[in-house]
């Protein structure tokens, strides 16, 4: 297992996530830009990561997470409308 500290809304969120998936995002080095898609294990909720830059001059070495939607329950609130 590998732990990512992202920013995910302006926090520090820990996220736990096989090595099998960590590593994609390891290989892209500390760059800006898309670096994958994770889940986190202990709560299931799945994360697309990015490079970003700390507050360093010159320096990317931090990552903030977007979390993705579940996809049955965006179909279902379509299928509403």
């Amino acid at each position: 297992m590998t732990i990512f500290t992202p920013i995910f809304n302006g926090k520090r969120i820990t996220i736990t996530v096989s090595d099998e998936e960590a590593r994609p995002i390891r290989e892209y080095g500390r760059r800006l830009g898309f670096k994958g898609e994770v889940t986190d294990i202990k709560s299931g909720k799945r994360f697309r990561i990015y490079g970003k830059a700390c507050s360093l001059p010159n320096c990317v070495c931090d990552a903030t997470a977007l979390q993705l939607c579940d996809l049955s329950i965006a179909k279902r609130a379509k299928q509403k409308v």
